[in-house]
């Protein structure tokens, strides 16, 4: 799955299901709107597992999809 991070079911404590977060999918939510699903017990906030920055350094470096400025302006973000 180039271009993703991909987590088997039990691999992590936080996803509970096969889960495949592509880097290259990015799309904005307000925090506010975090912050209120957070409160009606609707999302779970957790920590991502050990590891997955360097995944999605690697998902990142691997998307056939991301152009090389899209590609710099988020490993800006990858740090």
């Amino acid at each position: 799955m180039a271009g993703c991070v991909f987590y088997k079911q039990g691999e992590a404590d936080c996803f509970e299901e096969d889960t495949a977060i592509q880097i290259d999918n990015q799309i904005p939510i307000p925090h506010s709107v975090i912050s209120q699903s957070h409160k009606d017990g609707e999302l779970t906030i957790s920590e991502l597992p050990e590891g997955f920055l360097e995944r999605a350094k690697t998902a990142l470096k691997n998307s056939v999809t991301l152009t090389g400025r899209e590609r710099q302006r988020l490993s800006k973000m990858l740090i």
